[in-house]
């Protein structure tokens, strides 16, 4: 949320935050921060989507934002890349691996450097254009069986 208070207060953009997934964990605190941040006008959260509804949600949306701590492959990214979205996500784990040149990459402990590569991605349209480009590749080189395979060995081993 600091992030995209830095955002909202440095442009002159019309920008949304739109928020998807079920109301756990730290649900009460994200509210709070929402409201102290005066950005309630401005998130919205969804709550579940339908999976049939997921792609209409990506193609309304100028980006994927992804600033998880913990995962190591995201499926969000993959769907992003997947329908010409570009992405700006977390430095953790294997997440940089996943993305490759395909992504902006920040510190999802540093609200300005998260901030700083949202807002190049929302002013540099032909940066925006490439990411679309090099995502569809990254998704297309993706080999369902090969990944299959490869969670089987692990299994087994």
């Amino acid at each position: 949320m600091e992030a995209f208070n830095i955002i909202a207060n440095d442009t002159d953009e019309d920008v949304t935050l739109i928020l998807s997934g079920s109301q756990q964990d730290y649900y009460p605190q994200l509210m709070a921060k929402i409201q102290a941040l005066n950005l309630g006008h401005r998130v919205k959260h969804l709550g579940y989507i339908d999976y049939e509804d997921i792609p209409y949600l990506y193609k309304m949306a100028k980006m994927l934002v992804m600033p998880t701590l913990f995962e190591s492959v995201s499926i969000p990214i993959y769907e992003a890349f997947a329908l010409g979205v570009p992405v700006c996500c977390s430095n953790v784990v294997a997440l940089p691996e996943q993305v490759g040149d395909a992504a902006l990459i920040f510190d999802p402990n540093n609200a300005a450097d998260m901030a700083d590569k949202i807002l190049q991605l929302l002013r540099d349209a032909p940066l925006a254009a490439e990411l679309v480009i090099r995502g569809k590749q990254r998704v297309k080189n993706f080999d369902h069986a090969d990944y299959a395979r490869k969670i089987l060995a692990v299994i087994n081993k």
